[in-house]
């Protein structure tokens, strides 16, 4: 068991198997090209990003380096949450911007989705694709 402390945004407990992407997550990019929410299939698309294209975030730990850019795919990242598609919890080894946690954060702490940010290099260095990992509200990670 390997345990990270980060910088809570949301209060928020989860568990969960990880999907990890090393790559830097473009919102703007990456967001815009999930597929619209009246598709039957809910994946994230960005060819720029091949640890995350083409996979479904459905209740996953989504484990990620950092985070580049807001905005645009804002949208699209709430519509999937709000079908029950999106992650059970958002983890970053690096600062969030600012305008990205206070777009998400109203809506993940409605919607019980964990938010840390500021985990560490030690942590996307540690974590592996499927992992089982625990976040604790305190923002304590624990991969286990």
């Amino acid at each position: 068991m390997k345990n990270f402390m980060g910088r809570n945004v949301t209060s928020v407990g989860a568990q969960g198997l990880a999907l990890v992407s090393r790559a830097p997550f473009y919102p703007s990019k990456g967001l815009r090209t999930f597929l619209p929410a009246w598709k039957k299939k809910d994946l994230f698309r960005d060819w720029q990003n091949k640890d995350l294209d083409k996979k479904s975030l459905k209740g996953a730990i989504l484990c990620l380096d950092e985070c580049v850019g807001v905005h645009e795919g804002y949208e699209r990242l709430l519509s999937l949450i709000e079908k029950g598609e999106g992650p059970s919890a958002i983890l970053f080894s690096g600062s969030l911007p600012y305008q990205f946690a206070a777009l998400l954060a109203t809506e993940a702490s409605m919607r019980k989705i964990a938010i840390i940010s500021d985990l560490g290099p030690a942590f996307i260095d540690a974590v592996r694709e499927g992992d089982r990992i625990e976040v604790k509200s305190d923002g304590t990670v624990v991969i286990i």
